[in-house]
């Protein structure tokens, strides 16, 4: 008599038995799986990724996608997909994924760009041609969109900041949406058949990263800019800890019920996390690089609440003023997370071992691998020395 099913759960595999992994014959790093069993067979998916809050997300996916026994919904409860309307299947599907996702703001920007176009096609409708046509169209309107905002700053007399691009990626990210949501609607049993979406190519992984001469530059243009001193110690709080601009903005001098991190200059630390709830965009608390604490001490006395101020109040976005400072140095293309995979960049090149580097700057290990894989270290130092 086969065994009861089991619901998905994550399992940790690795080369040995450390953090809790199983071991696993062949297995060089470790990795989280989604394991599961129907009819007394085991299934076991990998999520490609040693980070727990990742696997998370992947672990909800496959929970969405297996039932109690095969997973496969009965044909009766199931509608033919020429009769379902794929705006009342992003409804249902943003309905229930809004309460569960942490990134609510990233999926609800998804399901509008996606009715603007989808709303009123059945699903039968989904394509080869009809996403072409969807990723076309979304180009198109996007710069459409950055030309009329430039052409108004101008006629009001206004300089306007640069046009940007709209990432495919971003529009991958927006059709993987719609085809979470389409199989989430038949493993409800609200669908009878999903159609195959082939989605474009995934970009490369962004390498750009600054040497020490660069970010010289970039902090002596930071200092020259009349309204934006507070930059050069943004520059070099990214490139010391490779914490993000949100994190970075949100440093606080104490605790606070507003949430963010604080720095602790009599403890000597840095928790980026403070009282906010981890996401996968992952936060740490680290030790104070001793060529930072000692500007740190400096910010103190000239600001009241936050790390980061401009007369007195605190800074909620510093990508103008980077831009400005990154033309002032001579350095094109590079955007506030440069500064994240430069610190990262110079670690790995130092040779600090890849479980360091993913603790310092609380990037999962299989990211750095994906990104940053081509580095090749020249010398090996130990982390301490890096961060002196």
């Amino acid at each position: 008599m086969p065994r009861p099913n089991q619901g998905p759960r994550l399992v940790l595999y690795g080369p040995d038995n450390r953090h809790g992994a199983t071991p696993r014959r062949g297995f060089k790093t470790y990795v989280w799986y989604v394991v599961w069993s129907e009819r007394g067979t085991k299934r076991e998916r990998s999520t490609g990724t040693e980070d727990r809050l990742d696997a998370r997300e992947i672990l909800r996916q496959v929970e969405d996608e297996v039932t109690d026994s095969l997973g496969a919904p009965p044909v009766a409860r199931a509608r033919p997909s020429h009769q379902i309307l794929i705006g009342d299947v992003l409804a249902i599907y943003g309905e229930k994924q809004g309460k569960r996702v942490k990134a609510r703001v990233r999926l609800g920007v998804a399901i509008i760009k996606l009715s603007d176009f989808w709303a009123d096609r059945t699903v039968a409708e989904v394509n080869q041609d009809s996403i072409d046509k969807y990723i076309e169209k979304r180009l198109a309107d996007f710069a459409e969109s950055e030309r009329a905002r430039v052409a108004s700053a101008k006629a009001k007399g206004k300089q306007p900041k640069p046009p940007r691009t709209l990432s495919i990626s971003t529009v991958r990210r927006e059709l993987v949406t719609l085809r979470a949501a389409l199989r989430h609607a038949y493993f409800t049993h609200a669908l009878k058949d999903v159609p195959p979406m082939r989605l474009p190519a995934e970009t490369e992984p962004r390498d750009r990263y600054l040497t020490r001469n660069q970010i010289a530059k970039l902090v002596r243009a930071a200092r020259s800019l009349p309204r934006a001193r507070y930059l050069a110690l943004f520059v070099l709080i990214a490139f010391y800890t490779g914490a993000r601009m949100r994190a970075i903005l949100r440093l606080r001098w104490e605790s606070h019920s507003e949430g963010g991190g604080w720095v602790d200059l009599e403890r000597g630390t840095i928790n980026f996390l403070g009282n906010d709830t981890q996401t996968k965009k992952r936060r740490i608390r680290m030790a104070i690089p001793s060529r930072l604490k000692v500007l740190l001490q400096l910010a103190r006395l000239r600001t009241n609440t936050h790390v980061l101020e401009y007369n007195g109040r605190p800074i909620d976005d510093v990508k103008t003023a980077m831009a400005r400072a990154a033309r002032a140095a001579g350095i094109g293309g590079m955007t506030t997370h440069t500064l994240k995979h430069s610190a990262i960049s110079h670690l790995l090149a130092l040779g600090v071992p890849i479980w360091t580097v993913s603790r310092l700057t609380g990037t999962s290990v299989a990211t750095i691998e994906k990104t940053y894989g081509h580095m090749d270290p020249e010398r090996t130092v130990e982390a301490r020395h890096v961060r002196k």
